[in-house]
């Protein structure tokens, strides 16, 4: 595997422990996802880094 790769896959991986910190934050709750407008945000800039 190249180095690329594996900074590519540490970044998904990153991303992915980010959103479930924040959905833990949130106690998992689908409706707080969708009535909290913070939490989207949260969840849209994870992925913009």
């Amino acid at each position: 595997m190249k180095n690329r790769d594996r900074i590519i896959l540490k970044k998904i991986l990153d991303y992915c422990k980010q959103l479930q910190e924040a959905c833990e934050m949130f106690d998992n709750d689908y409706n707080t996802f969708i009535d909290n407008s913070v939490f989207e945000t949260l969840a849209a800039c994870v992925f913009c880094k």
